[in-house]
């Protein structure tokens, strides 16, 4: 078991180590695209991703006013990347801060 934590770790550095946070923007916008969505709905899905990668709000409030597809995207975005994160964290969690000692968790 210890082997397998150890190589989850070396693995999430690895795929963590290679992806930059524009490669990760311009993902989640293929994906928000991908799905037929206008460029407007896409828009708002990545600058709520963007957002939620650098911890921080990003919105274009007064687009969001008048664009419905544009606030769209923001909270598909905003639920999509908030899910994906918290996924994320919690697996990091219990991969590498779960104390291992002779076969047992504490």
């Amino acid at each position: 078991m210890l082997k397998k934590t150890v190589l989850a770790i070396i693995a999430l550095i690895i795929i963590n180590g290679c992806t930059t946070k524009e490669d990760y923007l311009l993902q989640k916008r293929s994906l928000a695209m991908g799905q037929g969505a206008s460029p407007a709905y896409a828009d708002g899905f990545q600058d709520a991703c963007e957002g939620i990668y650098d911890m921080t709000f990003k919105k274009d409030i007064k687009r969001a006013e008048t664009d419905k597809r544009y606030a769209q995207g923001w909270q598909d975005g905003q639920d999509y990347c908030e899910k994906e994160q918290v996924q994320t964290r919690n697996y990091y969690n219990q991969s590498v801060y779960m104390p291992y000692y002779h076969g047992y968790y504490y």
